[in-house]
């Protein structure tokens, strides 16, 4: 049976011919090629880096996942080291070094690793995952496409958020979507073998950055393939050279690994953390929660999803459709067999999905529908709590962290709030597709940009683990202190010195009366009462300082206290 040819105001996705086995294009025919355009690759690239840039460096490192990340890169950068680098003393395995390698290569100029040298390479990733999936877009779609792809995942609530993270997932994230926009270029007319190899050496670098969540391109592409030509299409992925280059680079990090300590790695991490997480059974509790993050994460655009996901099953022969479909679908149906799915395993969704909003913006909004209309009033009435939120304030919950306490500031949110819900009910309903994607665009990158800073602020005055490291170096005058039970790793990197975890009350008592009385970090409502009834009677609360919203302890004998 033929396949569709065309789609409204979008060009034909595939063009009818004689097969040609050479460009694995669909069996009636191969697909054209064609470009975004400097003009609009400039644009969205401009977007892209007034939206996540601005707060760069900005923010205190508030969790231990973040922290890991620039020690990692301090303790190579200190020791002269690449691969056998240590947290807290103890050789680092769990995670592939590209991440702390590019922060140690952002450090080198100023010599030491800050916030800034930490974040700059998730900035970078984000601001080239927003381009590439334009670029993926006006290859799939047509340029119009294109642009509103890198627009509508550059606005995604969970990719903005992501981006302001100093985690290696958006690293992933740019070299998988490389890897997606590789392949398509393998297949396009003219076709272009030789992609093959950056597709797998894209696949690489996504694996090098965090290990096997980085394999997802190369299921999406199996899947996209067989689609095609069953398994003569999934035979197409067997490409020499490709394959090799993808050897050679994952061999790069992976033999230094196994040589240095095959048990803490081979064992350890291949075994326990990845292999035995993945497959396994589906928690309902945990798929639940997964799927919500994924909704969460794709506002302002969740409906528009939705419906281009109802659209892209009456367009499932169309070559195009059924690529941007996988990309999201293959990720999604493969993180819901990890044991534990992460709220920022979700990010493998997002380019995908927009790449399908922005096809059915493009392609059916102007075509009015009973479900288009629908979506348009649900989109009212979500702007219009989100409205009443930003009324209601910080009073409403403490962690409301990007609604500012001043009235005069909340304005610029409830104009962005109020403008994203008017644009998507008028897009919709009027089936007007440029104001659809360049307004909600426009409103919810004013919403996410001033928020971000309101949420920076918020950050810093609420979990300063910079300041309490500095009181904390107070007591300490340079001599070991460590902390009673959770990790804290900011404060290791505040400290500037490993931050030694305690964990019996009989190790706190031989280290508090230790013969250069050093002090212990503990919080009150967990760990202080734990240790209190035990402790020596001449330990006793030094000082304290609230944050993230629990009181922090410097414990230790009284006369330390300068």
């Amino acid at each position: 049976m033929p396949r569709e040819t065309s789609e409204t105001t979008v060009s034909s996705t595939v063009r009818t011919s004689t097969p040609r086995a050479d460009s694995m294009s669909p069996r009636d025919g191969h697909v054209p090629r064609r470009g975004l355009g400097v003009g609009r690759a400039v644009l969205v690239t401009l977007v892209a880096v007034v939206l996540v840039a601005p707060t760069l460096g900005q923010h205190v490192i508030a969790t231990s996942d973040e922290a890991r990340f620039p020690l990692l890169a301090r303790d190579m950068m200190t020791r002269g080291v690449w691969f056998e680098a240590y947290v807290r003393e103890k050789l680092f395995r769990e995670k592939p070094p590209l991440y702390p390698w590019l922060i140690v290569i952002f450090s080198r100029p100023g010599g030491v690793v800050t916030e800034t040298t930490a974040q700059a390479p998730v900035m970078l990733a984000a601001i080239a995952t927003v381009l590439m999936t334009a670029q993926l877009g006006a290859a799939l779609f047509g340029p119009a496409a294109g642009l509103a792809a890198g627009l509508i995942l550059s606005t995604c609530w969970g990719f903005f958020v992501h981006s302001q993270m100093i985690l290696p997932d958006m690293i992933v994230l740019a070299f998988s979507t490389a890897a997606g926009l590789a392949l398509w270029r393998a297949v396009s007319d003219p076709p272009s073998p030789r992609a093959f190899v950056l597709f797998y050496a894209a696949v690489a670098f996504a694996m090098f950055a965090k290990g096997p969540v980085g394999l997802l391109p190369l299921a999406a592409a199996a899947a996209w393939l067989w689609t095609e030509d069953r398994w003569r299409g999934v035979r197409r992925l067997w490409h020499p050279l490709g394959v090799a280059v993808f050897v050679i680079i994952t061999a790069a990090w992976v033999a230094p690994f196994l040589v240095i300590g095959v048990g803490s790695f081979a064992e350890t991490v291949v075994v326990v953390d990845w292999l035995n997480r993945f497959p396994a059974t589906p928690r309902p509790l945990a798929v639940a929660n997964f799927l919500l993050d994924i909704i969460e994460g794709l506002v302002p655009w969740t409906l528009l999803v939705i419906l281009a996901a109802g659209a892209a099953r009456a367009h499932w022969r169309v070559a195009a459709v059924r690529f941007a479909a996988l990309w999201a679908a293959v990720p999604l149906l493969v993180l819901l067999l990890v044991e534990t799915p992460l709220e920022r395993y979700a990010l493998a969704i997002y380019p995908g999905a927009a790449l399908l909003a922005a096809w059915w913006a493009f392609a059916h909004a102007g075509q009015r529908s009973r479900a288009a209309a629908i979506t348009a009033w649900i989109s009212l009435g979500f702007s219009a709590a989100l409205v009443a939120t930003i009324l209601v304030g910080p009073s409403l919950t403490e962690h409301v962290a990007y609604i500012p306490n001043a009235w005069p500031r909340r304005i610029p949110l409830l104009a962005a709030a109020a403008l994203m819900g008017a644009f998507l009910f008028w897009g919709l309903c009027r089936g007007r597709p440029r104001l659809l994607v360049y307004g909600v665009t426009a409103s919810a990158a004013l919403f996410l940009g001033y928020g971000n800073r309101v949420h920076a602020e918020w950050l810093n005055r609420t979990q300063d683990f910079k300041g309490l490291a500095a009181r904390l170096e107070r007591y300490a005058q340079g001599r070991e202190a460590r902390v009673y039970g959770g990790r804290f790793f900011q404060i290791d990197f505040y400290l500037g010195r490993p931050f030694l975890q305690i964990r019996t009350n009989e190790e706190f008592n031989r280290f508090v009366l230790g013969p250069d009385h050093p002090v212990v970090l503990i919080d009150e409502p967990r760990g202080w009462p734990t240790v209190r009834p035990t402790a020596p009677p001449e330990v006793g609360i030094l000082d304290r300082m609230r944050v993230r919203g629990r009181d922090m302890l410097i414990v230790g004998i009284a006369r330390q206290a300068p």
